[in-house]
């Protein structure tokens, strides 16, 4: 019947709705986690450039 065509219609738009808002929440999620990520690695490349001018710095004195 037209009544249970409608029904279903609105339960099956119930249903992509709720996949889609999970979708959604998903790529949130991995958003901050690639942020975090990106901040991580950021940080480490800071510290590489300061150990390796620090390196460099020891190894002048030991050379001279």
């Amino acid at each position: 019947s037209i009544s249970d065509s409608v029904t279903s219609t609105a339960d099956g738009s119930k249903m992509i709705d709720a996949v889609l808002t999970e979708v959604v929440d998903a790529a949130n999620e991995t958003q901050c986690s690639a942020r975090t990520v990106l901040t991580a690695s950021e940080s480490v490349e800071g510290a590489s450039v300061s150990l390796r001018a620090e390196v460099e710095r020891f190894l002048t004195k030991v050379a001279g």
